[in-house]
């Protein structure tokens, strides 16, 4: 409330990770305070909050560059200051004039001040302000070259399975489950896992086949005939047997022995 609400004010839509933080009793009331709509993204499907985990993928670039990478609360704050002076090339500006209208000075300006830097002409700076903000659109998001597979009994089965996209132990399966559908979205499913409800993204399912399992199947070589395991067991003229025979040579060898004993 203090360092976000004062400052930029009530946002209308809060997007949100599977996080328990954000599944608080505590966090649900204040988003009710102030009034904002609550969106929760899938689990391990960055596509659904692509703006902010483009930010981190640049935020992160530049802390690991750093010296001391473990010791990157130190400097965030310095990191920050240098993405918000940055100039965006799709928006001409930076993340600091857009927020607060002008730009911010940097430490380096008060060791070597520029001399040469125009006066801002107060007179004709709102309505330039204006003109430039009018002309500012955001970017058509990238369409995926490549289409994603979705099986097509995904649509009507009562069981699916989910992949892992975390790390893994080796020779462990590449899918968990199989787990109830409880709906079914567009995009996405609601999936009950272990006792909770869940959303899972589509690209992560495939579809569970439970109903029922064949008859496991006997080959008949004589007649060429399928014989199921079910036949097998009542039948006992088709049951296998055991059975042991001694070879000649060993028999006979037998015989003498018992012969020279008696």
């Amino acid at each position: 409330m203090q360092n976000w609400v004062t400052i930029f004010g009530a946002p209308i839509t809060i997007t949100t990770d599977g996080g328990a933080q954000s599944k608080s009793e505590l966090f649900n009331n204040l988003a009710k305070l102030l009034g904002s709509n609550r969106i929760r993204c899938t689990a391990y499907h960055p596509q659904a909050n692509g703006m902010v985990e483009r930010f981190h993928r640049q935020l992160k670039t530049a802390l690991i560059s750093h010296s001391k990478p473990n010791q990157w609360t130190e400097f965030l704050p310095l990191v920050m200051l240098g993405i918000r002076t940055s100039v965006k090339t799709d928006a001409q500006c930076s993340a600091a004039e857009l927020v607060f209208g002008t730009t911010l000075r940097l430490p380096i300006e008060f060791i070597n001040p520029n001399t040469n830097s125009q006066k801002l002409n107060l007179e004709n700076y709102v309505d330039h302000l204006r003109n430039h903000m009018s002309k500012l659109k955001p970017i058509n998001t990238r369409e995926q070259s490549r289409a994603i597979y979705v099986p097509k009994d995904l649509s009507n089965c009562t069981q699916v399975w989910i992949r892992c996209d975390k790390i893994k132990a080796p020779l462990s399966p590449p899918f968990e489950g199989p787990f109830k559908v409880v709906s079914r979205k567009s995009k996405y499913f609601v999936i009950e896992k272990h006792g909770n409800v869940d959303t899972v993204s589509i690209d992560r399912l495939k579809p569970a086949y439970l109903d029922h399992e064949p008859p496991y199947v006997l080959l008949d070589r004589l007649t060429d005939k399928s014989i199921t395991e079910s036949k097998c067991k009542n039948d006992k003229s088709l049951q296998m047997t055991k059975t042991v025979r001694w070879a000649h040579k060993i028999s006979q060898s037998r015989m003498l022995t018992v012969s020279a004993a008696g």
